[in-house]
């Protein structure tokens, strides 16, 4: 019985110190993570109720707030606990004018 003891005393340490440690990680993830530019999410849902909708449409509206809050490369979502970071590259279009050659 004293054996069975001091292994589960050890099974648990391990179990426990293993969830602690994953805890801690997860929180230094999101602590990084939440200092990038992005709208505020609900604690549960994050930004799922902002940007619903097909992918074209995430990604159309995500686009649309970047603009609007000068957000120009980078803006950071939350779907549920899961993060979302958006990486936009704005091309500058450029206009050629069309000569014609004789």
């Amino acid at each position: 019985m004293f054996i069975f003891n001091i292994i589960f005393s050890i099974f648990c340490f391990v179990v426990l110190r293993t969830v602690f440690l994953n805890i801690r990680e997860w929180n230094r993830r999101r602590n990084i993570i939440n200092r990038l530019p992005g709208p505020k999410g609900l604690p549960i849902l994050g930004n799922y109720l902002e940007f619903r909708g097909d992918l074209k449409n995430v990604f159309k509206k995500m686009r649309i707030y970047a603009l609007r809050n000068n957000h120009h490369k980078i803006l950071r979502g939350w779907m549920m606990h899961f993060p979302i970071i958006y990486f936009f590259v704005l091309m500058k279009l450029r206009k050629f004018s069309q000569t014609q050659y004789i």
